[in-house]
């Protein structure tokens, strides 16, 4: 790879991990309307948000698995819920139906679009 495509390459992991990181925080800090800016999402996501982050007052996630693909037209990674405490601080197991949430990320013209998820 030459030296101009791997900078290019890393220029684009750059902008991904922000925007990534970004999601994180709107879903940790329960931010639906955040959420709403920097994703694309179903009805019945919102509705999925509106009752977890109702139900726990701590909500934590992670990234992993970010992948470019396509000649970096598009990536993809995985958003993992890791940690829940309802309101009464018990800690809670995030069901294995949605503990796993693909994203998909594509380039609209020279930048990266919003979160399909």
């Amino acid at each position: 790879m030459a030296k101009s495509e791997e900078l290019e390459r890393a220029q684009h992991y750059e902008l991904l991990n922000k925007a990534l990181a970004n999601l994180k925080a709107g879903y940790e800090n329960r931010d639906l309307q955040r959420l709403r800016q920097i994703t694309v999402m179903s009805e019945t996501r919102v509705k999925f948000l509106q009752q977890i982050f109702s139900a726990y007052s701590t909500i934590r996630v992670s990234i992993s698995a970010l992948a470019i693909a396509d000649h970096n037209q598009s990536a993809s990674a995985i958003l993992i819920v890791t940690n829940l405490i309802d309101a009464q601080g018990n800690r809670a197991t995030p069901g294995e139906k949605w503990k796993e949430t693909n994203l998909i990320i594509k380039k609209e013209g020279n930048q990266w679009g919003k979160i399909n998820w």
